[in-house]
């Protein structure tokens, strides 16, 4: 045997190479494996734009009815809605949102009185910006009631709300809240 200067024999060489032969064919099996790797979205632009689109509709806690008379009674409500995409984050998109507020005795129901049925389309130039609040990153809608009465009752109520985006992909959500009675906040008309 040859001694070697460095520590290493002939042995220990052995085993240095078959070892770096092990590590050469883990790599390449690993190398191998790319098909099971995530697609990346900068390569698939289709990919791209469905990272950026809303994935849901969230009616906020926010949202509460407002009177648009002197007398701060429940004459209408302001509806506060958030397109949220993958992320969680707010995003702006032109669709088509549409709400219906139920209440009455059968409010937490399917049942019970539909006191709204509002739709308005934000694709269109002049509304796209309209309900859009920069700072709060969020649509701002106050839509004023045509009841029976003088105004809205107290009791439970629900919000049915939807987006139609333009690529035809709906987006629901549902809000409940319960009304006291007036006195209730005036609308923050602009």
């Amino acid at each position: 045997m040859v001694a070697s200067s460095d520590g290493f024999g002939a042995g220990s060489m052995r085993m240095w190479r078959g070892g770096a032969i092990v590590l050469a064919a883990l790599g390449l099996i690993a190398g191998g494996c790319q098909s099971d790797q995530p697609r990346r979205v900068a390569d698939d632009p289709q990919a791209m734009l469905e990272l950026l689109m809303p994935e849901k509709l969230v009616i906020e806690s926010f949202t509460k009815p407002v009177s648009f008379n002197e007398k701060r009674s429940a004459d209408g409500i302001e509806i506060i809605a958030r397109a949220v995409d993958a992320a969680g984050d707010p995003v702006k998109v032109p669709g088509t949102f549409t709400f219906e507020l139920y209440g009455g005795a059968g409010g937490r129901n399917r049942v019970g009185q539909r006191y709204l049925y509002w739709t308005i389309n934000t694709a269109e130039p002049a509304s796209f910006n309209e309900y859009w609040e920069r700072f709060g990153r969020f649509y701002r809608f106050l839509v004023r009631f045509e009841l029976d009465g003088p105004e809205l009752p107290p009791g439970p109520y629900r919000i049915e709300g939807s987006l139609t985006l333009p690529s035809g992909k709906r987006l629901t959500n549902e809000f409940e809240f319960n009304h006291a009675g007036s006195p209730v906040p005036p609308a923050a008309v602009r």
